[in-house]
């Protein structure tokens, strides 16, 4: 059975900067993982190394803010998205680099590994965790949803993990929903919806994504 963990809506709202009123704090619940993990990711995803004196201490409580410092970054100033990019994400493997503009609501819960590209425009919504592994490339307007809501209790929020392993290809807006693995090798076509899991060497389309090769 899962556990059942009761979250305020105040620490949920807190991962994107966002606060609610106190009359919602108690009609929110997290399924899936134990209360320590859950209190745990929400303090990792509101901290943030950012220093910047310009900010408030509010904006500073979460990492969140370091994308829109990304975003007005001259593109040509490779060096400094990828220092800001270092500070998101707490490091950065050789190679690794995320086109602006993007949002990451909890960066902390995001591993990438070396020589993956991202695309513009790209979301994450990664309570549950990403897991990127080398070589993977990934094309504009790509959504990698790791949080869900239970339908018959919209209120009730879901987290499961998204891996990609390794020099997998994923085409420009396709949606890779929670729990899904991509295998190594796998190509995803532009604006599918990734329900379940990819075999390694398989590619996928469509909505919801269909096999059209095997691995």
């Amino acid at each position: 059975m899962p556990l059942h963990v009761r979250a305020t809506a105040r620490l949920v709202a807190s991962v994107r900067g966002i606060f609610l009123p106190p009359s919602t704090h108690r009609r929110y619940t997290m399924r899936g993982v134990s209360p320590r993990k859950w209190r745990r990711t929400l303090e990792r995803c509101s901290s943030s190394p950012a220093s910047d004196s310009s900010l408030t201490p509010a904006c500073r409580s979460t990492r969140s803010i370091i994308c829109w410092r990304i975003e007005p970054t001259n593109p040509s100033d490779r060096d400094r998205i990828l220092e800001l990019e270092r500070e998101l994400l707490g490091g950065l493997e050789e190679g690794a680099f995320v086109t602006p503009s993007f949002r990451i609501d909890c960066a902390s819960q995001v591993h990438l590994g070396r020589n993956v590209f991202f695309n513009h425009s790209l979301t994450m919504m990664s309570l549950g965790g990403i897991t990127v592994e080398d070589g993977v490339m990934v094309g504009p307007g790509a959504g990698f949803f790791t949080v869900n809501h239970e339908p018959g209790n919209i209120r009730t929020v879901m987290a499961k993990g998204i891996l990609v392993k390794r020099d997998a290809w994923i085409g420009a807006r396709a949606s890779i929903l929670p729990g899904v693995t991509i295998g190594e090798g796998a190509i995803v076509g532009t604006g599918a919806v990734v329900t379940r899991d990819v075999p390694d060497g398989a590619v996928v389309a469509g909505v919801p994504a269909k096999a059209i090769r095997r691995g």
